[in-house]
């Protein structure tokens, strides 16, 4: 845990909050707008915790694949499994019509209701002050560990 991945993770932190702030924004005027920004949320917080651990953040916007990928670092992170799972389909599900042989002709933003968009809400909620716990208690060990090795050692010994 390097102080400068620390303090890239802190940045990808508050893109996730800024990404919550949006959501609350949206979610009643634009539904399918929120439930993209809350895997965005998501995503952010979770790929923050990979660079404040130094690992490489890859290109995936599986939010379950994040946490898989996490796990050696982070065993508690699969107790958040459920709400990845619930979000991981609003990163194309929000934007793109779906590519089926009996197409609805359903938009995005006639898909989503303001109901679905507070449940993502709270799962993207969730995730990410999770994942803030653990950088919080990552940035406290880091400290911890700094002074230890800033106090002046007994030279009689």
């Amino acid at each position: 845990m390097s102080p400068q991945n620390l303090q890239e993770a802190a940045t990808f932190l508050a893109q996730a909050d800024l990404y919550l702030k949006t959501v609350e924004l949206t979610a009643e005027q634009a539904p399918h707008a929120a439930c993209f920004y809350s895997h965005q949320a998501a995503e952010m917080a979770l790929k923050g915790l990979f660079v404040a651990n130094g690992l490489y953040v890859t290109g995936t916007h599986s939010l379950s694949g994040l946490i898989d990928g996490l796990y050696a670092h982070h065993p508690e992170l699969p107790e958040l499994r459920r709400a990845a799972l619930c979000l991981d389909p609003f990163y194309i599900g929000t934007r793109y019509f779906p590519r089926t042989d009996s197409f609805s002709g359903v938009a995005p933003a006639e898909r989503y209701s303001p109901e679905i968009a507070r449940e993502a809400q709270q799962d993207a909620q969730t995730l990410v002050r999770r994942c803030a716990q653990l950088y919080g208690r990552m940035v406290r060990e880091a400290s911890r560990e700094g002074a230890d090795q800033a106090r002046p050692t007994d030279p009689s010994t």
